[in-house]
């Protein structure tokens, strides 16, 4: 089973960057495509970077807008003292089925503070290479047995 987001730099346009947001969490899966700046994710590697690994604390990003043309959120919280972080991701497409329907997923998943550790140097390397991917992976909570 697959748990994890991607962001994958797609397109760069006079500054105006299109990212895919993949996300999949227990059989669920769901990508979308939008518009964002390199500002915005040098600020989300930041604010993930500065984390704090207390309880309570999250990290949000957003590109698009809900219920227009696509949509990508993404909100790290910590869990506990040990920096288990929860993932969880909005994702709206750009295809709308009729006036009233639009494709939209949400999910979670929980990760690693080693994983979120690699995430950020991914992320900062696809924003200095400007191409690229940054991935973070997912773990299985579930109890053995």
């Amino acid at each position: 089973m697959d748990f994890q987001l991607t962001i994958q730099l797609l397109l760069e346009d006079d500054g105006l960057l299109t990212i895919e947001g993949h996300a999949a969490s227990w059989g669920f899966a769901g990508s979308t495509q939008v518009y964002t700046s390199y500002r915005a994710l040098e600020q989300w590697a930041g604010a993930l970077e500065g984390l704090a690994l207390v309880a309570g604390q999250a990290v949000g990003f957003e590109a698009g807008g809900r219920d227009s043309y696509a949509y990508l959120g993404v909100t790290v919280s910590v869990l506990d003292a040990t920096g288990h972080c929860v993932c969880s991701v909005a994702i709206e497409s750009n295809e709308k089925h009729s006036f009233e329907s639009w494709n939209k997923l949400a999910l979670d998943f929980r990760t690693e503070p080693s994983a979120l550790d690699r995430f950020v140097r991914e992320l900062k390397t696809l924003i200095r290479a400007r191409q690229g991917t940054a991935r973070l992976p997912g773990t299985d909570h579930r109890p053995a047995g």
